[in-house]
């Protein structure tokens, strides 16, 4: 959605996508939205993304976000307990960029200070 209407991005996201195809390889596009709800002025290209497998993903639950807050916390590294999952969910943004950029945040603090993230430690460092 971010280069619908702009037909510069469009010409070359279409020949991105002609180029893949063509040499037997995918792309993959994100959106809020499918292909043929968004804005472009190529219709061509929104033919070809609509042509494609198009899935539409519910938003996550709260339950499935702690789920991915303490899976990518373990790769990581870090050990991230239900409960203090569940404080960063209850005290920060909800969407998942936004978390994820706090997870990391907290991973650079918990290195510095050698400390594992526990409630207290977590007030500390986001001053909750």
């Amino acid at each position: 959605q971010l280069v619908a209407g702009d037909r510069n991005w469009e010409r070359g996201l279409f020949n991105l996508y002609n180029g893949l195809v063509a040499c037997g390889n995918v792309l993959l596009v994100t959106a809020d939205g499918p292909p043929a709800a968004l804005p472009f002025q190529l219709r061509d290209l929104a033919s070809r993304l609509s042509a494609g497998l198009v899935i539409h993903l519910p938003p996550y639950t709260d339950s499935e976000k702690v789920c991915i807050l303490r899976h990518r916390a373990a790769r990581l590294g870090l050990e991230l307990g239900e409960d203090v999952a569940g404080y960063l969910l209850n005290r920060s943004a909800r969407d998942l960029a936004g978390l994820m950029a706090l997870l990391e945040r907290l991973d650079a603090a918990s290195m510095a200070a050698k400390r594992r993230l526990s409630i207290p430690f977590v007030r500390q460092v986001m001053g909750w």
